[in-house]
């Protein structure tokens, strides 16, 4: 008659320690990632600003598009005038003048901080001589949006 046996190998404590060790880090991650805000909710405003190579424009025509948004406001020391951009829902041109010195940027308030996904596209510009930029310089400048 044969007799089967086992043979079980010993634990290494060591290793059986490490492994434990990742685990608790790898689960303790999870927890930190799943706990992070993506920042505020509710109604809000969201900061704009153009901005270009040397500095900031004169004026500009804005076209800005997004869900949720409910309004505009001036900042500082901008004039600011807005209309809907037809009849497609979230999408509006916005002026906005700066006679002053200081930075071109505006508002635009929002249903929900959230989820908001606001963007702005220059659809004309002007320096701060009230010279017209060129169609071809546009690229150079860019609308700003953040919270």
């Amino acid at each position: 008659m044969t007799r089967l046996t086992s043979r079980r190998r010993p634990v290494d404590a060591r290793r059986a320690s490490r492994s434990f060790g990742l685990l608790l880090v790898a689960f303790m991650l999870a927890l930190l990632i799943g706990a992070c805000d993506s920042g505020p909710s509710g109604a809000g405003t969201l900061s704009v600003t153009v901005e270009g190579p040397e500095g900031s424009p004169g004026a500009a025509l804005i076209l800005v598009s997004g869900e949720g948004v409910t309004g505009f406001t001036a900042r500082g020391g901008t004039q600011l005038f807005h209309e809907r951009a037809g009849e497609a829902e979230g999408t509006w041109r916005v002026v906005v003048v700066n006679p002053g010195e200081g930075a071109l940027e505006f508002g635009v308030e929002v249903r929900d901080l959230g989820s908001a996904r606001v963007s702005g596209r220059i659809l004309e510009l002007s320096d701060r001589e009230n010279e017209r930029v060129a169609q071809a310089d546009l690229e150079t400048y860019h609308v700003r949006i953040f919270r």
